[in-house]
């Protein structure tokens, strides 16, 4: 699944949702369940298997092979376990810390990583400034290491944050207006967030 799909989807997937614009603006739990259902069924959908707080990352999903080990596995009486992790994902409501899920899934080795989370509304234009400082944080990390070698192979690593509203409620009841998620792909050539 490349980034691109995962946004589109995930975009049309959430603002087709009933009763999406009441859920997101009320307690945040809510909002958070429903959210997590929309990415669970985008994994699910692209024939990957799916599983929520699995090493502590709210949603990710893998291709099992277990079947390829199964009959040596079966030898030894043990339980065939082979599978490759496709997708991991992170939604953080809090507008002050979602950078501490991108640097936990910098640390991930997987195809697609995926951050959620939201600006002001109001301060919106700050998107890119603060998505800048957030590449410099990532850039300085060890693990970054693992997306610039990924390039030079065909195991390529795409890491997408997705940006939404949040703080006042705009006054719309059209789920694109109101959450006006945006997502930004990183080139790690350039070292910086691009939307998309």
């Amino acid at each position: 699944m490349k980034a691109a799909d995962f946004f589109e989807d995930f975009t049309s997937k959430l603002y087709t949702e009933p009763g999406i614009v009441k859920a997101y603006w009320s307690p945040l739990g809510a909002f958070t369940d429903i959210v997590t259902k929309v990415i669970q069924h985008i994994i699910k959908s692209n024939e990957f298997s799916s599983s929520k707080e699995y090493l502590r990352i709210d949603v990710t999903g893998w291709k099992s092979r277990s079947n390829e080990v199964a009959n040596d596995a079966k030898k030894f009486k043990m339980k065939p376990h082979l599978w490759d992790l496709t997708i991991a994902v992170e939604h953080e409501n809090d507008t002050h810390d979602w950078s501490d899920e991108v640097i936990k899934l910098l640390h991930i080795r997987c195809p697609l990583k995926v951050v959620i989370g939201y600006n002001d509304s109001n301060k919106r234009g700050t998107d890119l400034d603060k998505l800048a400082l957030v590449a410099t944080w990532m850039e300085q990390t060890e693990a970054i290491k693992g997306i610039h070698d990924a390039e030079s192979t065909d195991h390529c690593e795409e890491f997408l944050i997705i940006l939404g509203n949040c703080g006042k409620q705009p006054s719309t009841t059209d789920p694109k207006k109101s959450f006006d998620y945006r997502g930004y792909l990183y080139n790690s050539q350039k070292q910086v967030f691009e939307q998309i």
